[in-house]
């Protein structure tokens, strides 16, 4: 029996990218030709981040959210499928990154309150919502579920639990701890167990209430620490018949013995049925803190502290995030340093561990917070090479209680003890030897070949299971068609045991019918022997006509002879009663596995076409990638064309400005030298004016002086 029963899988952390949309905020530093939407979604590409700087800058996400984005699409194309994996075991985390005023907190809902409209709430409203319903749907009935639910905040590098009851300094010192696995425990922290969606909104709002806020001048309502609010789900299900079961327990394999397989088979499953899996998981709703600026915040004294605090925490997460997910740094550094901050040392679990994690990016458009969106893009890529190998949580019930496993030896104990009970003896034939005569068995064993073709054959990758006897061996055969078919829900470990324990018993039943040939065999010459002997014995003490002491005793010596051969006769009796049923044994087993060989020469023949189907699908894969990357390079030649014609347009409308910067110079001393004739105009019409007064003035004195 193993512990840990999971399956593990190597995922990358998928990163969304929101874009909130541009508010009229009234502040001194943020003038209206600074609001600029610089961040935009690519019209090309839905996955696709378009940054409008000094230079174009583009950036591939998972996910891509733009201003008119409503918070239930966010939760339905990124969180939801997450929730699902959550209740198959994993653990998953989601953690909202940016700079301050983001919008963090409104996408994640840590600040649930009942005055928020339905469709505005956020990613944790939404997916305990999705749980609950999950978990009552009737899928799920079988199994029993336990949540519980806590709220930290890491606040100047404090640990606070924001669900505790005491306050102040009488609240209990919440430690990191890490146990036997590697795994990140915390101690001192309340977990409060939770029936229903209610309650945990109920906690949700009584720690948000709890949580550090201030007001800065980029947000009134900042959020002043880091806060992690986790809901913690252990599930029992049965390891006999797990319906809907995202995983499939390994079930103990039954103990090879030379006895009948239906007993074995009876007592395993006795003993399997009681067994149930418990499968734990944990989500993590992290928001983080966003970035400042003390210069644009204004900060000063407590808000300035909380401000440093917040920034090397970032700080630390940024060197992490660097570590795991620069290429060129990941095949220099063997340290990650997780323990440079309480935050990285929260989620060491889930930045390089066992968990599947969301980063959602929060960016602003804006172009005055151009360089604190354009450092969260780069770090939300540097978080997309970051791997994780997320594991099923899943244990046998019991493991680590120790009067649950003195139970299961005692049971194992028991099961053994009835296995060798119910074995069959060795010296049966050795007892019975003595019972046999000169007469000759039936040979419908003395002409079967030993079945080596089963021991001969190598089958490494073909799942088999145990041998399974009377009663069994159409079930134990369809359950190998059935692994075969489906071989992706089960380990290869187990394949091998199977195979492994198959091939012992077929070794032990090769072992047990050869030296039951081999007594036969012994036995049916003795018994040759020992009638040729009679016969002769016969022959050489038959009476003589002639001998008269001869025929005195040859009565008495035929009384004898007839008295030896019943008792041989009766001898041989027994010894075939005892016989029979144990060759009819062997028949019947060797029987049942030719019938198994069969079933699994006709699943692997059903593998080998499933291959084939999947290497034509391959074959038509790579076809289909061959003419898109011709499509490609078809696509690149005509942007590379495009670009060149671009260039030339651009200089084209460069020699057009230039020109019609020519002509308007020109225009405006034209309109210059308009203005000039104008005034000489005005000048000389009132120059004429004058004149023709004079005139007429010298014009009546002149005619004046002629009167005279």
């Amino acid at each position: 029996l193993m512990a840990t029963i999971g399956s593990s899988e190597k995922t990358s952390v998928q990163v969304a990218i929101r874009i909130r949309p541009i508010v009229n905020e009234a502040s001194s530093i943020k003038q209206s030709r600074f609001q600029r939407p610089v961040v935009a979604t690519s019209p090309q590409s839905p996955n696709q981040v378009v940054v409008q700087g000094e230079k174009k800058q583009c950036f591939n996400f998972d996910y891509v959210f733009g201003p008119e984005a409503e918070q239930s699409e966010v939760y339905e194309n990124a969180v939801e499928k997450l929730v699902h994996q959550f209740l198959e075991g994993y653990n998953v985390t989601i953690l909202a990154y940016g700079q301050t005023s983001s919008g963090k907190t409104h996408t994640m809902g840590t600040a649930n309150n009942h005055d928020i409209p339905s469709e505005s709430k956020g990613i944790i409203p939404r997916a305990i919502s999705t749980l609950f319903k999950t978990m009552n749907s009737s899928q799920l009935k079988s199994r029993n579920f336990s949540i519980k639910v806590s709220f930290i905040e890491i606040y100047n590098e404090d640990l606070i639990d924001l669900l505790a009851d005491n306050v102040g300094d009488d609240k209990p010192q919440v430690i990191i701890r890490e146990d036997s696995k590697g795994n990140i425990i915390w101690n001192g922290l309340q977990e409060i167990k939770v029936n229903g969606v209610e309650e945990v909104m109920s906690h949700l709002s009584r720690g948000s209430q709890n949580r550090q806020v201030g007001a800065t001048d980029m947000n009134a309502q900042s959020s002043r620490s880091h806060a992690i609010f986790s809901v913690t789900m252990t599930q029992y299900v049965n390891s006999s018949n797990p319906p809907n079961s995202p995983i499939s327990p390994t079930s103990r394999p039954s103990t090879p013995s030379k006895i009948r397989p239906g007993s074995s088979l009876r007592l395993s499953r006795k003993l399997d049925d009681s067994e149930s899996v418990s499968i734990s998981s944990k989500f993590h709703f992290v928001d983080l803190a966003g970035s400042e600026r003390l210069k644009r915040t204004s900060a000063i004294g407590e808000r300035a502290k909380e401000g440093i605090s917040i920034n090397s925490g970032l700080l630390a997460l940024g060197n992490v995030i660097s570590a795991l997910g620069d290429p060129t740094k990941a095949k220099h550094i063997t340290h990650i340093p997780y323990r440079d901050s309480k935050l990285t040392r929260l989620l060491q679990d889930s930045l390089g561990g066992n968990a599947r994690t969301l980063m959602i990016a929060c960016v602003s458009p804006a172009e005055s917070n151009l360089t604190e969106s354009l450092n969260t893009l780069k770090y939300a890529n540097r978080a997309r090479n970051i791997k994780n190998i997320a594991t099923v949580n899943s244990e046998e019930v019991g493991w680590n209680d120790l009067d649950h496993l003195r139970t299961l030896v005692l049971k194992l104990r028991r099961e053994i003890k009835a296995l060798k009970s119910t074995s069959l003896p060795n010296g049966l034939i050795d007892g019975n030897e003595s019972c046999s005569s000169g007469r000759n068995t039936p040979t419908m064993m003395s002409g079967r070949n030993t079945p080596t073709m089963m021991s001969g054959r190598n089958t490494p990758n073909t799942p088999t299971s145990a041998y399974g006897g009377h009663g069994g061996g159409s079930k134990r055969s369809s359950t190998s068609l059935s692994i075969v078919t489906n071989a992706d829900e089960f380990a290869k470990s187990q394949n091998d045991k199977d195979i492994e324990i198959l091939e012992e018993q077929l070794i032990e039943l090769q072992r047990s019918y050869a030296e039951l040939s081999q007594k036969y065999a012994k036995t049916s010459a003795e018994l040759a022997i020992h009638q040729e002997n009679m016969d002769s014995s016969s022959l050489h003490d038959s009476p003589d006509v002639g001998t008269p002491t001869n025929s005195k005793f040859a009565p008495q010596n035929c009384l004898e002879s007839i008295s030896e051969e019943a008792e041989d006769e009766l001898k041989l009796a027994n010894f075939q009663k005892v016989v029979e049923p144990v060759i009819e044994e062997y028949e019947k087993s060797i029987s049942n596995l030719e019938s198994q060989l069969a079933l699994t020469r006709a699943a692997l023949s059903h593998t080998e076409t499933i291959m084939q189907e999947q290497e034509s699908k391959l074959a038509h894969a790579e076809r289909i990638n061959e003419q898109n990357i011709a499509l490609i390079n078809d696509l690149r030649l005509k942007i590379a064309n495009l670009t060149e014609h671009e260039i030339t347009n651009e200089g084209y409308i460069r020699d057009l400005e230039r020109k019609l910067e020519a002509f308007v110079l020109e225009q405006q001393k034209d309109q210059e030298l308009i203005n000039e004739l104008k005034n000489k105009i005005v000048h000389l019409k009132n120059n004429s004016e004058n004149s023709e007064g004079y005139i007429s003035d010298l014009e009546s004195r002149l005619k004046g002086s002629e009167e005279q």
